[in-house]
């Protein structure tokens, strides 16, 4: 059987009605993970996987997106629906076993299924209106791995919600700063800004992240490694 192309299903997608109230969501992952890894990456990455994982269960609307052909806008499409929709995020398990160099996770959710469908919606505009396709959900170069996006409390100011990045450094560069990308897109799938943080690496195995206050619900983002 001939799968359905992008627009069917996006088509579908969003002709789906919206269900009212929030709706829990669930899923669970486990990340194996070398040497040269450390444990607080490697719980990062097994949230990361949990999350989407919740997510790729969800019915009606990313079951429908998951059948989507083209991976770079599913990549696009769960890191911004795991920041954006993904509301009372709970981690309920997380657990090491050392024996097989494992880290597995589990996590609940609330999400709201219009607010899902008006991501949905605001990723494809972003995506098609593009002439290059992103850089995958979790990137990676020589230098820096990507291995949580998360919406985060503001430090600076705890009332309002920003982007939470963390990186890992894979390789020791003292005299190098690394740069990390993030652009923001609008409903229309128009450039908006873009904000660049720089990461040191001091040594291999080092773990940072940074925050950028969250802009209007209706901007999608991309983070990359230019």
């Amino acid at each position: 059987m001939k799968r359905p192309t992008l627009t069917l299903m996006l088509a579908l997608l969003l002709g789906l009605p919206a269900a009212a109230g929030a709706e829990t969501v669930s899923g669970e992952a486990c990340y194996r993970y070398g040497p040269a890894e450390t444990f607080y990456a490697a719980k990062h990455v097994s949230i990361s996987l949990a999350k989407r994982n919740a997510l790729e269960g969800y019915a009606p609307f990313v079951e429908a997106a998951v059948n989507m052909n083209e991976a770079a806008l599913r990549n696009e499409l769960f890191a911004n629906l795991t920041v954006r929709a993904m509301k009372k995020l709970k981690v309920l398990r997380s657990e090491e076993d050392p024996a097989k160099k494992e880290v597995c996770s589990a996590v609940e959710a609330e999400v709201e299924p219009a607010e899902v469908k008006e991501q949905v919606a605001a990723v494809f505009n972003a995506y098609r209106a593009r002439t290059h396709p992103p850089k995958s959900w979790l990137p990676h170069n020589e230098f820096l791995r990507i291995v949580n996006i998360e919406e985060f409390p503001c430090t600076f100011d705890t009332t309002q919600q920003c982007l939470n990045v963390v990186a890992e450094c894979l390789q020791e560069s003292r005299r190098e700063r690394h740069p990390v990308r993030i652009t923001w897109y609008d409903r229309e799938g128009v450039p908006a800004f873009t904000i660049k943080r720089h990461l040191g690496c001091d040594r291999a195995r080092d773990v940072s992240a940074f925050l950028l206050r969250l802009p209007p619900a209706t901007y999608t983002f991309i983070v990359d490694l230019p």
